[in-house]
């Protein structure tokens, strides 16, 4: 599996619900990835959803995905066909990336620091 795209930088400390994904649509068991990849990252770039293609490639610092485990954001990254990149993602998050099927590796120390944007 290779992805070629752009690469799209985030920080530390990315909450699930309210950063990457809305928290209504966990609230609401959305869990079509058509419906979600339109609302993916919308309260941190609002145009994030109409600017990704697939193959792009989130890089995000530690913790990606903190608080509650709710599935939804990582269905929204499937729905865009993204890959994912991070320094670290809680263990909650870690298996609804996997449920997802959303290709990501972790562990990638200093990452967010390599990528230039």
């Amino acid at each position: 599996m290779i992805f070629k795209g752009k690469c799209w930088k985030f920080g530390d400390n990315l909450g699930i619900d309210g950063d990457i994904m809305p928290l209504r649509y966990a609230l609401d068991r959305e869990l079509d990835p058509k419906i979600l990849k339109e609302h993916l990252m919308v309260n941190i770039d609002k145009n994030f959803a109409k600017n990704v293609s697939p193959g792009d490639i989130i890089v995000a610092g530690k913790r990606f995905g903190q608080g509650n485990p709710h599935i939804q954001g990582f269905l929204g990254i499937k729905g865009h066909e993204l890959g994912l990149v991070a320094e670290s993602i809680p263990r909650g998050s870690f298996r609804n990336a996997i449920n997802a099927g959303v290709p990501f590796l972790t562990n990638c120390l200093n990452i967010s620091k390599k990528v230039i944007t």
